[in-house]
């Protein structure tokens, strides 16, 4: 590792701080991030994962944040953990960028351009989602296979797949497109195949390791069923059928958001002057990731950070040494230095300014309602968060009443049918636990915990505009 290597890994991890800064406060920033917390907390404790608690995706991002638990504690500390993180997965994809054969400048400029994807918009990278987390390990893995690599090398590519899988199971798109550009590069060789053969096998061996430990463990806990249901069962109730032009609204969304980069990323794709390797790589992981951010029909726009990895490896081209010889006159300017750099510090400073007011100006209601909480709860009371944020759970700190952490699960109808949750025998549930405190937000749901509010429990406060504190008479 040289010294100009590691001045991009404290130059990339700074630019991440800096880019995240003021979302490192905030209680909730989403609602996913507040179940990793919770779940991880509870397998700290000894809970089970899909018995004790349940949610929709694997294990391993539980077990990710039950080990930043371990290191660190409290939600900014964890905040700052991620922001680490994706300076990380920056750095490797600019280590991985100079092996596909780029220059310094765009495998730099790949590692920026990462960190301003993924540091920008709420729900598109800023809340802390499990894509965050497994585009290191696909990130990694293209960096071990992508230059004279070895067979240990394909095997250690294939456990870090295997890792990311454990996030999250559309890793296994990325899997499929490291999988043929390795295929594609070997042909272009024509030799060596019984040995590429052996290294694709191992490599895919590898991969499946982790799931195959997590299922052997569900097994012998007596929860092979268990575990089967929420890994196949669950997830083939959860797509939902879109028309054509919604699909094509919510990949323009995207395109639009990020037009400067998206301008980047389809002129280096089509750019002659782009390192073949780097062009047929963007081409098929492109393609392969966007089959799942589509396939499910919930077009949420986290899902393309799974995206953005190689987005930023192909727009880095675009700074590359000499380009601005082939661009037109007014453009040339933007990548010169006396321009280039005043404009980025430009556009980082807009950036932390507008985190600012999003995440630090207003009110933190899940932390004011904990706090109110704290003052008037006696030892052995129970607190049920209802369709409020779950967080409030870990800010007391309580254990949450009912296994479905992630307050949707319980509340929208969905989830109910996807999961095949008895909705009656999970609120007889809560309510066997007699919850002195009870918080509901917005208009009433017509449901059976609903109409038990209303008979049973009486509003002591309200805080924002429809955050009612229940109090049980």
């Amino acid at each position: 590792m040289t010294k100009k290597h590691l001045s991009a890994l404290s130059g990339l991890i700074g630019l991440a701080l800096v880019m995240r800064f003021f979302s490192f406060f905030p209680s909730v920033i989403n609602h996913d991030e507040s179940t990793y917390i919770l779940i991880a907390e509870g397998l700290l404790k000894g809970k089970v994962y899909f018995k004790d608690y349940i949610d929709t995706k694997p294990i391993g991002i539980f077990l990710l944040y039950a080990g930043f638990l371990k290191i660190i504690s409290g939600i900014t500390a964890i905040r700052i953990f991620t922001a680490l993180w994706i300076g990380l997965t920056a750095w490797v994809l600019y280590l991985a960028k100079l092996r596909l054969g780029s220059d310094a400048k765009a495998a730099k400029a790949a590692g920026v351009i990462y960190i301003f994807l993924t540091s920008i918009f709420t729900f598109y990278g800023v809340a802390p989602n499990t894509e965050l987390y497994y585009c290191l390990f696909t990130s990694l893995a293209l960096w071990l296979v992508s230059g004279s690599a070895t067979t240990p090398a394909w095997v250690l590519a294939g456990l870090s797949l295997g890792l990311g899988f454990m996030l999250k199971y559309v890793v296994v798109f990325d899997a499929a497109a490291l999988g043929l550009f390795l295929w594609w590069r070997q042909a272009q060789f024509k030799s060596g195949w019984p040995v590429f053969w052996l290294r694709a096998l191992l490599m895919m061996v590898a991969m499946l390791l982790p799931f195959a430990l997590a299922w052997a463990y569900y097994a012998q806990a007596g929860l092979g069923d268990t575990f089967r249901f929420y890994t196949f069962e669950v997830m083939k109730n959860y797509p939902v059928s879109r028309s054509l032009p919604d699909y094509l609204k919510f990949l323009a969304d995207f395109f639009l958001r990020f037009l400067p980069v998206t301008a980047m990323f389809f002129y280096a794709l089509f750019s002659g002057s782009t390192p073949r390797n780097v062009r047929m790589l963007g081409a098929l992981w492109a393609a392969l990731v966007l089959a799942p951010v589509m396939i499910t029909g919930r077009l949420f726009g986290h899902y393309f950070i799974q995206l953005m990895p190689v987005f930023a490896l192909l727009a880095g081209e675009f700074f590359a040494a000499g380009r601005s010889d082939a661009l037109p006159r007014w453009l040339r300017p933007l990548l010169q230095r006396r321009l280039g750099y005043p404009l980025l510090a430009l556009l980082m400073l807009a950036n932390v300014l507008l985190q600012k007011k999003d995440y630090f100006d207003k009110p933190d209601y899940p932390r004011i309602v904990s706090n109110w909480l704290r003052e008037r709860m006696q030892p052995g009371e129970v607190v049920y968060a209802g369709n409020f944020h779950q967080i409030v759970y870990f800010l007391l700190p309580q254990d949450c009443p009912t296994p479905y952490v992630h307050r949707s699960l319980l509340w929208e109808p969905h989830h109910i049918a996807a999961l095949g949750i008895d909705e009656r025998r999970e609120w007889e549930h809560i309510i066997g636990q007699s919850p002195r405190w009870v918080l509901y937000q917005g208009r009433w749901r017509d449901n059976l915990f609903t109409r038990h509010l209303q008979a049973h429990y009486r509003r002591v406060e309200v805080f924002g505009k429809d955050i009612m504190m229940l109090e049980q008479r």
